[in-house]
């Protein structure tokens, strides 16, 4: 079994491109965790996930309207491991992404455009391992 589920902010604005008939929404999240050290000092850190939504051109991809810097979400996905080659620098490089089937809108949840009128939560279609652009 592959899922992960993650609550945390968005670090910036989600961004959408389009690939062979399939929309894909990617945007990062922060999760922080925090703790108190051995001195009883306040300890955090971080881990930031690079997340996807895949819709196929022609399904509403709405929720692109409400993911935007700041907005707290609940993610439920798989992970996927990406590699390519850079082009630039000629090396291998490798990545995970969280493949979002699930996501809910947490906290004050305000659409980027007042035209916007969507539910505050949204499931992913998923797509075909073989339309991957990497």
């Amino acid at each position: 079994m592959n899922k992960t589920i993650v609550t945390g902010h968005l670090g910036k604005d989600a961004e959408m491109r389009h690939h062979n008939g399939t929309s894909i929404i990617n945007f990062s999240v922060a999760q922080t965790d925090t703790w108190k050290d051995r001195n009883g000092e306040k300890a955090s850190k971080t881990t930031w996930f690079e997340c996807a939504i895949w819709r196929k051109d022609g399904q509403s991809t709405a929720i692109i309207d409400y993911l935007k810097k700041g907005q707290m979400v609940l993610i439920e996905g798989r992970v996927e491991a990406h590699s390519w080659v850079d082009e630039k620098t000629v090396t291998s490089r490798h990545t995970l992404k969280i493949e979002v089937r699930n996501i809910e809108l947490l906290g004050s949840v305000k659409p980027r455009s007042e035209e916007s009128q969507q539910d505050s939560s949204f499931q992913s279609s998923g797509h075909n391992d073989n339309d991957l652009p990497f």
